[in-house]
């Protein structure tokens, strides 16, 4: 049976999402946190005129900001979800370690994404390329792979599965969208505004515009990485308590190399012993060469003869 089903991960991100609210509420505040400075610094009812010109420039510039601060929230959730699906819990500290991990895959997939909507049919070919590398981020953070290898990896993974993520990133933006109708649409249909009155619902909606985004941001991170344990499940058979396990056997590795430091002497001969050839690969060349030369001297010598009298010889390590 098929892990990855559409409902199954838009359920199993909810759950993901509830369990973690506090600590990946804190973690989207520090992020968005220049973003909401900006806000609140943006003219209020009391200012005069142009005050507009503030909001036109907030919405100009400041989504390619919220754009650049959301693509290194996915990463730094992945490896608390993942653990999550394991049952298990792990610090914030420990989920952005290894978050740094899959920091520029999601800049390439947010850069291409958003310069590809430029062009004629850009959100088509912008939802064919996320549906690619749609786990590129998560494939980078569990697996420690470089950006050009997990985006290859996301593609990997996705193949067969991309119509289901094209439905699974319709239905997430869908949920989002009509949240952000809730707040937009009372605001979007007051006419005849003062300009005190205008001023507040502009600084209200940009207020709106940060959150919404944020939690569309974060929402779609914890479904990545829910996405990513559910196709490693049905690709290559593995489970989440084996994806928790990565890890683990990370941190062991670490401790264990950081803790036992090797002095320069014995890494020397730590190398010299991997380098050098064993006592029987030694031994074996060393009669190969005697055959080689008692072939060349006797030249009608039959093999059988050389090897009776190369056997006896032992060569000690």
């Amino acid at each position: 049976m098929d892990q990855f089903r559409v409902f199954r991960a838009i359920g199993m991100s909810f759950k993901a999402w509830f369990a973690n609210f506090i600590p990946f509420t804190i973690l989207a505040g520090v992020l968005y946190a220049p973003v909401i400075i900006w806000v609140v610094g943006l003219p209020g009812s009391s200012a005069g005129e142009g005050g507009e010109d503030a909001y036109l420039k907030f919405f100009e510039r400041g989504t390619y900001v919220l754009v650049g601060l959301s693509t290194l929230l996915a990463p730094m959730i992945t490896q608390r979800v993942i653990q999550y699906l394991n049952g298990q819990k792990s610090s914030m500290l420990t989920s952005i370690k290894y978050g740094m991990r899959g920091i520029l895959p999601a800049l390439i997939l947010a850069g291409v994404t958003n310069i590809v909507q430029l062009a004629p049919f850009g959100g088509i070919l912008g939802a064919i390329i996320t549906c690619y590398w749609f786990v590129a981020a998560p494939a980078a953070v569990v697996e420690n792979l470089n950006p050009v290898t997990a985006l290859s990896r996301s593609a990997t993974l996705t193949q067969g599965r991309r119509w289901p993520i094209f439905g699974l990133c319709i239905m997430v933006t869908l949920i989002i969208i009509g949240v952000a109708l809730i707040w937009a649409v009372p605001m979007l249909s007051k006419h005849d505004q003062s300009p005190s009155e205008l001023l507040s619902s502009l600084k209200q909606m940009s207020i709106m515009l940060v959150v919404t985004i944020c939690v569309f941001q974060l929402f779609t991170g914890i479904v990545q990485a829910v996405s990513y344990s559910l196709l490693r499940g049905d690709k290559d058979g593995v489970s989440n308590d084996e994806l928790a396990k990565v890890f683990e056997s990370t941190a062991r590795h670490v401790s264990r190399s950081s803790s036992t430091p090797r002095s320069p002497r014995s890494s020397s001969r730590f190398a010299r012993a991997v380098t050098m050839p064993s006592p029987s690969t030694r031994a074996s060349s060393i009669c190969a060469s005697r055959r080689t030369r008692s072939r060349a001297r006797a030249g009608t010598r039959s093999p059988r003869r050389s090897r009776r009298r190369c056997a006896p010889r032992s060569i000690s390590p």
